[in-house]
């Protein structure tokens, strides 16, 4: 589903860009594809190409048009030819240019994880958050919507994405599949990148701290607060009423059966006997 309306308690929100961030531009590794037992890889003839941090040599890349990276009972095969006991492929672009994983370009690097299962991979991409959010907002949000609503979604994924890296900065990855819509160099638009642009840098903080900056398509008329949604309260994630949009979820109607309800509240532990009424 497509994310493409956030909403800022301002009152509590401070828009800064943080010298660390104008000094280095932090790196971001997303999982674009999870348990993978082979992906499709094109890329181009100046690609670096290392296994478990030793950098390899590939007489076959400029030849081949595609090559498939496998996983084997011990390691890696690409284009048939193994790795053994392998267990991080990493193919580096060069500079302005990209690399197709199962025909879809990414901007950096292309990192390959074996999982748990030695069957299969994990594929990540790593690479400046700026270049990250090229690809993501325009996911979120159609490049076509006036310019201050996408440089305002752009800050929210920002965010979002520091915060989410800063939580897993212990882990193999920052941005878990699924956690933002990203689209890659394929989805980049050019409206998009100048909202990006000439937003770079900025985030939403709280206290001096960059937030976790949820978003959502349509609330319904009114959110919810952090901790009645997630059990962590969040002074600026509170229950406040919602403008009214024109998406056709903002109104919508499900019946349930009482004893539909009785068995769902057992379920979730609330064995409370059956329902008179709700209130």
């Amino acid at each position: 589903m497509r994310l493409i309306f956030m909403v800022i308690a301002a009152v509590y929100m401070v828009l800064s860009a943080p010298p660390a961030m104008a000094a280095a531009e932090p790196a971001v590794r997303a999982v674009i594809a999870q348990d993978q037992h082979s992906v499709e890889i094109t890329a181009p003839e100046e690609t670096a190409f290392f296994v478990d941090g030793r950098k390899m040599n590939l007489p076959f890349f400029p030849q081949a048009t595609r090559v498939i990276l496998a996983a084997e009972h011990n390691g890696f095969s690409f284009n048939a030819v193994p790795f053994n006991a392998a267990t991080l492929v990493v193919l580096q672009a060069p500079e302005g240019k990209s690399i197709e994983v199962n025909r879809r370009s990414y901007r950096g690097a292309i990192l390959v994880r074996r999982g748990k299962d030695e069957d299969n991979f994990q594929v990540i991409n790593q690479l400046p958050i700026e270049q990250y959010l090229y690809g993501v907002v325009p996911k979120e949000m159609p490049s076509a919507w006036p310019k201050d609503a996408l440089k305002a979604q752009a800050v929210a994924v920002r965010s979002f994405t520091l915060a989410m890296c800063a939580q897993n900065r212990q882990l193999d990855y920052d941005i878990p599949f699924g956690a933002q819509v990203y689209g890659g160099f394929s989805a980049e638009q050019p409206a998009v990148t100048q909202a990006v642009d000439e937003t770079h840098g900025m985030i939403l903080t709280y206290n001096g701290s960059c937030i976790q900056s949820y978003y959502y398509s349509v609330s319904g008329g009114y959110t919810e607060s952090s901790r009645d949604a997630w059990g962590t309260a969040k002074p600026y994630l509170q229950a406040v009423a919602d403008v009214k949009t024109q998406s056709p979820q903002e109104s919508w109607e499900k019946l349930f059966k009482p004893e539909l309800l009785d068995q769902l509240l057992v379920q979730a532990g609330f064995d409370i006997g059956a329902l008179d009424s709700i209130q």
